[in-house]
């Protein structure tokens, strides 16, 4: 989905997008539902060229797996981004989170000056040790994107080794660079209280 005034041209293209490549679902059982409708008009008429054609859908529906299968969109890619990283916080690592983010990468702060990608880094660290985090798990990804920017707000569920659990959304803006999609921005929105604690 666009990021913003996404015309009718540009939605159409974005929910084709997303069919043809992230979830085929819909199409399939439309190829279902075709391919139901050529069985029964063979099946009353028996007339060789309707046999023929009820191979197409099945053609169409193993091109479209295909197709979706072998093509990472931006949306895909960031998903997996996102649960890379937040498996590497999990355990302590942060390289997978240090990849993704770009060299510019900021984190803005209400009153207090924005924090670099060393600062951000430093204090992901910080907080991993201090307060001993030993779950950070993903539990809902929502990405809008036009191309060479993107925009994706991430729910995480982050469990201490007290036992403590705490709900996250972070929000996270991407931009296209040589290198691909990378983070620019990272923020995390909610709680506030937590956010000003360790950010």
């Amino acid at each position: 989905m666009p990021l913003a005034g996404a015309s009718g041209y540009t939605r159409g293209v974005d929910a084709a997008r997303k069919i043809l490549f992230e979830d085929p679902l819909p199409l399939w059982l439309l190829l279902v539902v075709v391919e139901a409708v050529i069985v029964a008009v063979w099946l009353a008429r028996r007339a060789p060229r309707w046999k023929l054609a009820m191979g197409i859908p099945l053609l169409l529906g193993g091109a479209s797996a295909l197709t979706a299968h072998l093509v990472v969109t931006d949306r895909e890619y960031i998903a997996a981004a996102l649960r890379e990283m937040a498996a590497g916080a999990e355990a302590g690592d942060f390289e997978p989170v240090e990849r993704h983010l770009h060299k510019d990468c900021r984190m803005p702060r209400v009153g207090r000056p924005d924090l670099d990608r060393q600062a951000l880094l430093g204090r992901c660290k910080g907080a991993q040790r201090r307060y001993k985090v030993d779950r950070v798990k993903p539990t809902g990804i929502v990405t809008l994107d036009d191309g060479d920017a993107a925009v994706t707000n991430l729910w995480t569920t982050v469990g201490l080794a007290s036992g403590e659990q705490f709900r996250l959304r972070w929000r996270f803006k991407w931009a296209r660079t040589d290198e691909g999609m990378r983070v620019i921005e990272v923020e995390l929105v909610e709680p506030g209280e937590i956010a000003e604690r360790v950010f």
